[in-house]
C-alpha cells in the first residue's frame, strides 16, 4: 500500500530569517505499531471489534508494519508500543542502515501475556546523523517514558537538532488529562535542560523534534468531560512548536478547499478503530452488562517541529529552524475500510505520519 506524501510548500507561514540557519531536509516516521501484548497475544484480542484472529498474528502483522515504515525510507524512525525491537525491528532495520535505541515501560502490560516489555524506540540512519547524546526519561509516578536525543548531521556544517519521542497516559478522561498535562511539563522541561547546554555556547541552539502518541487531542471531543490541556501546553512554548498535520497540513487543505466543507482539527485524524465496550445496566454488583461497540477517531499521534524564528531574545544566538516541507497523505478509506483498523491491509490501529522537514 502506497501512500503519497503532499506538499505543504505553498501553506507553511514560517521562513528563515536573518539569524536563521536551514537545516537540510530530513524525513521523519511516527508510527504506535500497536504491541503484540496488547493485541495478537491477548484472548480477547484487545477488544477491536471486527478483527479476525488470523490477522491478529505476529507473522501476519510484522510484514505488514516493516513495509509501511520501509516505503518512506525516512531518516528518523520513533515507535510507540514497540515490543518486538530486539527479535525484529532492530534487526531488520539495521540491515537496511539504521542504529537504534529501546526504552521499555516500567512495567509493561505485556508482561502479562509475554516476557516482552513494550516502549518507545528511536532508529536513525546511521550514515545520515550522529548521535552526541541519548537519554530515557521515565515519568514520575507514571509507567510512560520518552527517548531524548541530541543529533548532528556532520555533513551540514554542523546542523544539530534534538529529538524526543514519547507516549503518553492513555486513559481518555479529566483524570488522564491532568497526567498527560504533567507528563508534557516534564517532557517540555528535559527539552529545556537539553537547551540549556547551548546558552554559553558559540554554537547555534538546536532545532528541536518532538513526535509520540500522546493521546491528547487538539480540541475536546464529543462527549468528553475534559479540555483538551495538554497538547495546548505543549502549543504554548516558547520554541513555537507547529504540528506537521494540525497545523502544516490543514493548512494546506483549507486552502485549496473548493467547496464549502469547514477544515477545522476535527478533519484530522491519527487513530480510526473499534472495540467492545462492557456497561452495567444498573448498581447491582450482580448487574448484567450491556456490550455495546465503541468507535474511536482521534488525532493523537503528532510530529511536533520549532520553526524558523522570527525573533530571538538574544540577538547574538543563532537559532536553528525546521520548515516543513511534506506530509504523508491521511490513510485512504480504501484501507480503512467498514472495519475500521486494525484490519488485514494495515496491521495498526494507529496511521503511520511522514515529514519531510
Amino acid at each position: 500500500m502506497n501512500r503519497k506524501l503532499i506538499s505543504l510548500l505553498p501553506a507553511v507561514e514560517n521562513k528563515p530569517s536573518n539569524l536563521s540557519k536551514k537545516l537540510s531536509q530530513f524525513r521523519v516516521l511516527q508510527f504506535n505499531v500497536l504491541a503484540d501484548g496488547l493485541f495478537g497475544l491477548q484472548s480477547d484480542k484487545g477488544s477491536f471489534t471486527h478483527v479476525l484472529p488470523e490477522i491478529a498474528e505476529w507473522e501476519y502483522r510484522k510484514t505488514l508494519l516493516l513495509q509501511e515504515i520501509l516505503q518512506f525510507d525516512p531518516d528518523v524512525i520513533t515507535l510507540q508500543e514497540c515490543d518486538h525491537f530486539d527479535d525484529f525491528f532492530h534487526p531488520e532495520l539495521f540491515k537496511r542502515g539504521y542504529s537504534g535505541h529501546f526504552a521499555p515501560k516500567p512495567s509493561s502490560p505485556c508482561l502479562m501475556v509475554s516476557n516482552r516489555s513494550d516502549g518507545c524506540a528511536l532508529f536513525w540512519k546511521s550514515d545520515r546523523i550522529k548521535i552526541q547524546s541519548l537519554r530515557i526519561h521515565s515519568y514520575a509516578h507514571q509507567n510512560q517514558v520518552a527517548i531524548i536525543a541530541s543529533c548532528c548531521a556532520p555533513s551540514e556544517s554542523p546542523a544539530t537538532f534534538i529529538i524526543a519521542t514519547t507516549h503518553l497516559k492513555a486513559t481518555k478522561s479529566y483524570k488522564g488529562e491532568e497526567i498527560r498535562v504533567t507528563e508534557v511539563s516534564q517532557l517540555l522541561e528535559q527539552i529545556d535542560v537539553e537547551l540549556k547546554l547551548y546558552e554559553n555556547s558559540d554554537s547555534p541552539r538546536p532545532a528541536v523534534i518532538i513526535t509520540g502518541d500522546f493521546n491528547a487531542t487538539p480540541i475536546p471531543q464529543n462527549g468528553s468531560n475534559y479540555k483538551s490541556e495538554a497538547y495546548a501546553l505543549l502549543k504554548s512554548h516558547s520554541l513555537g512548536f507547529r504540528s506537521v498535520l494540525n497545523d502544516d497540513f490543514l493548512n494546506v487543505i483549507s486552502s485549496s478547499n473548493k467547496d464549502e466543507t469547514q477544515m477545522d482539527d476535527s478533519f484530522i485524524w491519527t487513530s480510526w478503530k473499534s472495540r467492545i465496550k462492557s456497561i452495567a445496566t444498573n448498581a447491582m454488583n450482580d448487574a448484567p452488562t450491556e456490550v455495546i461497540e465503541s468507535i474511536h477517531k482521534n488525532c493523537i499521534d503528532y510530529i511536533f517541529y520549532t520553526p524558523f524564528p522570527e525573533k530571538l531574545s538574544n540577538s547574538s544566538t543563532i537559532q536553528y529552524g525546521f520548515r516543513a516541507i511534506a506530509v504523508s497523505e491521511l490513510l485512504p478509506s480504501a484501507i480503512v475500510g467498514e472495519k475500521l483498523l486494525p484490519n488485514a491491509l494495515y496491521a495498526s490501529d494507529h496511521a503511520a505520519i511522514v515529514a519531510d522537514l
